[in-house]
């Protein structure tokens, strides 16, 4: 029995691009391991969702950093305190870190 709207026995709509361009895709992020996935979608002339469901089909994740804490000038002197009691803190117990 044939079904509906398949192509060679697979249902849904037919893969719209190539096995090539997966390979750059995935080249490209080994290249640019910091690149966001809108940068290569718009360098590589693709649509971020192709981008997303080649990098989703090879269990891949595109990297981001996302700063939450600011370092402020003032921010030092308490850190170097810290510092100096974790040491003080290693020197009376050699497993506290």
């Amino acid at each position: 029995m044939k079904r509906l709207g398949s192509t060679a026995g697979r249902l849904g709509r037919p893969k719209l691009h190539s096995t090539d361009e997966e390979i750059d895709i995935l080249a490209y992020f080994c290249s640019h391991s910091h690149s966001s996935v809108r940068t290569a979608a718009s360098e590589m002339n693709v649509p971020p969702t192709t981008v997303w469901r080649i990098l989703r089909r090879n269990k891949w994740h595109p990297f981001s950093i996302h700063g939450v804490q600011g370092k402020e000038p003032t921010d030092y002197s308490s850190r170097l305190d810290f510092c100096n009691r974790a040491l003080n803190q290693e020197d009376a117990n050699p497993s506290f870190l």
